[in-house]
């Protein structure tokens, strides 16, 4: 671990937890030693924990374990080996750790030494990340991001009012074969190994990361009931957390910061996208241009506030199966109305404008109930 890294973790109050997994072997002349081992570091306690196999003839050999940090002597133990023999060792932290193995008259020491293709497994409260250590010793704040990503989880299961995987924690594993993306949502993530380095530079200058916190956002379309679109789905929702959590995320080479009142926005964004296509007022294709899309909805949500969206996720979620509609413009059609439920506001013309296909049922059954004072889904 590199220098400094323990007084950075005792900042963070969440438990966290830092595994740096390792394996020698060691083969001589009538024993053979395996040493498989991991690094734990949590708020409350830091150790290494070393599992020693040791194989010898079933005739028994007297083995002498020595184990050293540098030229100080740790511990020190002695058994009997016959077939197979196996032995724990839990650990303060050790800067040079060296094992010493005798037997008859000869011995072996092992350096214990953690390569770049070593995989390093730091686990949030919600959120696990499985990286290799040449990646991971990019970082200047591992848990400071992953601690991030744990708020931004909490703040997807506020927005939906649920969460994905029956509450498993959610892994991003690095993958050296090309998953599809630059990242691909799931359990686990794959996050594509060649994008990693410059991904963390980001991170190091305070970047929360909108590929990652996108791939988070499609993991909380959990069976995927009100996505027509799910890039249009996983960005929209994602704004919501950059936001409430006062995020800072670069997008196109620029940053857009939500800790600064001043900073842009991520409707500035989506509005610039949505110009790029020609679509600022009216989309031409509302199904797949998402970011287009996107824009439309901020405008919306500017409007009403998070509030109704909240509501509308909670009401898809009490939906049985066969109540959830099966095309696109069906759900697109029960989510506006949901909004206009929830908001008490008729958005049907506001959308009809903008390109998307409110059919006349939709703006029967919003004005409707809303002269008739309904402000919650039917039941």
């Amino acid at each position: 671990m590199r220098h400094g890294y323990l007084a950075l973790a005792a900042l963070f109050i969440a438990i966290m937890g830092v595994y740096l997994a390792y394996s020698w072997l060691v083969k001589g002349e009538g024993i053979q030693v395996k040493v498989e081992g991991s690094y734990y570091l949590s708020y409350s306690e830091e150790y290494v924990k070393l599992k020693v196999i040791l194989r010898g003839p079933r005739r028994g050999i007297r083995v002498s374990l020595k184990l050293f940090d540098g030229s100080v002597l740790l511990k020190e133990k002695e058994l009997t080996v016959c077939g197979v023999g196996v032995l724990f060792l839990k650990l303060p932290p050790l800067k040079r750790p060296r094992l010493v193995v005798a037997w008859d008259d000869k011995v072996e020491t092992i350096n214990v030494r953690l390569g770049g293709g070593a995989l390093v497994r730091v686990e949030g409260k919600h959120i696990v990340l499985m990286l290799r250590k040449r990646n991971f010793d990019l970082f200047e704040d591992p848990l400071g991001w992953l601690r991030k990503l744990d708020m931004a989880y909490e703040a997807y299961a506020e927005l939906v009012g649920a969460v994905p995987y029956n509450g498993a924690k959610i892994a991003i594993v690095e993958v050296k074969e090309y998953p599809g993306g630059w990242a691909v949502a799931g359990n686990p993530i794959k996050w594509y190994s060649p994008y990693i380095p410059d991904a963390i530079k980001q991170i190091n200058e305070g970047d929360w990361l909108f590929g990652i916190l996108h791939e988070i956002s499609h993991d909380f379309d959990l069976d995927g009931r009100w996505v027509w679109n799910p890039e249009f789905s996983a960005n929209f929702k994602m704004v919501y957390v950059v936001e409430k959590l006062r995020a800072k995320v670069k997008v196109g080479g620029l940053w857009y910061d939500y800790s600064d009142p001043r900073g842009r926005r991520l409707e500035e964004y989506y509005a610039i996208m949505a110009a790029k296509t020609g679509e600022e007022k009216r989309l031409r294709d509302w199904l797949n241009h998402n970011d287009a899309a996107t824009d439309k909805f901020l405008r919306v949500k500017n409007l009403i506030g998070w509030e109704p969206f909240k509501k509308t996720y909670r009401a898809w979620l009490n939906l049985s199966w066969n109540e959830v509609p099966k095309t696109p413009e069906g759900k697109l059609n029960l989510f506006v109305y949901y909004l206009c439920i929830f908001s008490g506001k008729d958005l049907t013309d506001l959308f009809i404008e903008w390109g998307f296909p409110i059919t006349e049922e939709t703006v029967a059954k919003v004005r409707e109930a809303l002269s008739s004072g309904c402000s919650s889904a039917p039941k």
